[in-house]
């Protein structure tokens, strides 16, 4: 499959109504689609896979880095989550997500920066993921985080 593929397939109940609140222009509507999406991928292994689709990473990607404390805590939230699932972590890496996670690393609220720091983690328990994430410089934040929270 190539992710023009993916771009086309129907989607689930779940991700039209995730998708719906997230392409919506309302920062409101943002916080409610990542809140949804934060509390359905929690717990259930089925949802974390098939929401972990290129739409939904898509806006995780520029909801990521939104200057706004909730959306950007719980798009790494929901991320975090969605890393969890084996298939879905070289996805998540592919997709770009290091060097958005590396910047919220260094310049996100604590709260993010707790987050995003169990996504790397999370992400690099695949080793195809691993060297990328060490190529693309996440190791010296990641550390550099942890020493803050610790002196904290």
């Amino acid at each position: 499959f190539s992710s023009s593929d993916h771009s086309s397939s129907p989607m689930s109940p779940e991700e039209e109504e995730i998708f719906n609140k997230l392409r919506g222009v309302d920062i409101f509507d943002h916080e409610q689609g990542l809140i949804l999406l934060r509390k359905m991928t929690r717990s259930s292994e089925d949802l974390r896979v098939s929401l972990c689709t290129d739409r939904i990473l898509s806006f995780l990607r520029s909801l990521l880095v939104s200057r706004y404390n909730l959306v950007q805590t719980n798009a790494a939230a929901s991320l975090v989550n969605l890393s969890l699932e084996k298939q879905n972590k070289v996805k998540i890496v592919r997709s770009g997500f290091v060097p958005l996670l590396i910047d919220v690393l260094k310049s996100g609220t604590t709260e993010a920066q707790e987050h995003v720091a169990g996504a790397l983690f999370s992400l690099a328990l695949e080793d195809e993921n691993k060297m990328v994430i060490g190529v693309l410089g996440a190791v010296e934040p990641l550390l550099h985080a942890l020493r803050s929270s610790e002196s904290e």
